[in-house]
């Protein structure tokens, strides 16, 4: 190029510069090839770290993104759970059972129509008044409270049980005799089973004992029979015996023991003197307690109410006392069996059920309660000719409703025989039938007539 060259128009906007500044055409050569590395071409290294910090640039906006869209959902639930606990508390809605409907407190007052028949019912009063207005919850029907069933127990009584035999009785009309003839213990109970199996409770006064016992008390008769002669009671559902009376411990105190023992092991319960027995009949708390007046007299209240007070304290349902009282062949109770009988009836007996006199005594109904003053003999091994051999079971029942007595029948009296046998005792006590029932029903009237 020349130096003649014109001026082109770059040139006349840079007024004052001097072509002598433009650099020489190697010099350029030279800057461009000095800064070839710089600003053009780049090695693989150097692209590879590029690459990798435009990787990490975009991951970290990616998360950024991330971490802002998940504060704001955050938010958004916070707000969302104030707003429904804010909705809950400012109104308490009524809960509806399942498939019912729920009737508002204006509709239960005007008698809405369209409650309950899915149409809108029209709204009426301010907002204030609305929110003013409680909502009704709906109210639990009350069950019917049930009504308890009633429980009836019918309660038998007989006279004295006396088993085996007496050491000096003649052994050839003896009880012993008569097992060993029939040998079955079924047949001494045989015509009154069906009568103590219909019940739910048949107590006797067992007079005697049940031991192996040779020490025989020094007295003119003394009873005792084979333990296994319980099987008479057990095997004819007999549930209870009273054992305070005059024969309890005729082979020493041992024997007393150990008929406890044969009875109660056979499941007859055993009450008398110091102990009493509580039964369970039913449902029925039934307790039952037997005094001796024969030898203390009216001395013999003192541990009557004692032991009144103590089977009371068990809160029992029913209260049956036993009194062997009075004197043999009497056919009127003494003055000191009636202030017994009532006394015991005046401190929380149900009814009492005397023996001893070995006959029949009449029956006081002393308020509203009965005193059966003696039943007579029963299964009664003493003595092959009884001087009376007529006697009576009783029978009474008791009806509750929800632990209360409500109803104590009438005394019901079975006119009975110890014997089957009118010649000689036979030891197997039947229930009279005919002419001969109604005689010692007419007898039990008569006697229960000299009462006053």
């Amino acid at each position: 190029m020349s130096d003649s060259r014109q001026k082109g128009p770059e040139d006349r906007k840079r007024p004052g510069r001097d072509r002598s500044e433009r650099p020489a055409a190697g010099k350029t050569e030279e800057r461009k090839k000095s800064s070839g590395r710089a600003g053009g071409e780049m090695t693989d290294k150097e692209r590879q770290a590029m690459r990798r910090r435009r990787a990490l640039a975009r991951k970290k906006a990616q998360q950024k993104r991330i971490f802002m869209f998940g504060c704001g959902a955050v938010l958004v639930l916070i707000l969302v759970v104030i707003a429904v606990v804010v909705r809950i508390a400012g109104r308490k809605p009524a809960e509806e059972a399942p498939g019912s409907e729920t009737v508002s407190e204006s509709q239960v007052e005007t008698g809405d129509a369209s409650a309950g028949t899915g149409e809108t019912p029209v709204e009426s009063g301010t907002a204030e008044e609305k929110s003013a207005e409680p909502t009704l919850a709906p109210t639990a029907t009350p069950l019917p409270t049930p009504t308890p069933e009633p429980v009836s127990i019918l309660v038998t009584a007989t006279g004295d049980v006396t088993l085996g035999k007496d050491e000096n009785a003649d052994y050839d009309t003896s009880m012993v005799a008569k097992y060993n003839e029939v040998g079955d213990f079924d047949y001494f109970f045989d015509n009154v089973r069906d009568i103590f199996e219909a019940d739910d409770l048949t107590m006797v006064n067992f007079e005697g004992t049940l031991t192996y016992s040779e020490d025989r008390v020094d007295r003119t008769y003394a009873f005792k029979a084979d333990p296994s002669y319980v099987q008479i009671l057990s095997g004819s559902s007999v549930e209870a015996a009273n054992l305070a009376n005059n024969h309890y411990q005729d082979y020493g105190y041992d024997s007393h023991t150990d008929t406890i023992q044969y009875l109660e092991e056979a499941g007859i319960a055993t009450f008398g003197n110091d102990r009493y027995a509580i039964l369970d009949v039913k449902g029925v708390k039934v307790a039952m307690i037997g005094f001796v007046e024969i030898f203390t007299g009216l001395d013999t209240q003192y541990p009557m109410l004692e032991m009144l007070e103590k089977v009371k304290a068990e809160d029992p349902d029913l209260i049956i006392v036993h009194l062997h009282w009075g004197n043999e062949l009497e056919k009127e109770p003494t003055d000191i069996q009636m202030e017994l009988g009532r006394m015991a009836i005046d401190n929380g007996a149900d009814l009492v059920i005397g023996h001893h006199p070995h006959v029949i005594q009449g029956i006081e109904k002393y308020n509203g309660k009965y005193i059966c003053y003696s039943v007579g003999n029963f299964c009664f091994g003493g003595n092959a000719y009884p001087t009376d051999p007529d006697c009576m079971i009783v029978q009474q029942r008791f009806t509750f409703e929800g632990g209360e007595l409500v109803d104590a029948g009438d005394i019901v009296t079975i006119p009975c025989r110890v014997s089957s046998s009118y010649s000689i005792n036979n030891y197997q006590p039947m229930v009279l039938e005919g002419d001969e029932k109604e005689r010692v029903q007419n007898k039990i009237d008569e006697r229960s007539a000299l009462i006053g």
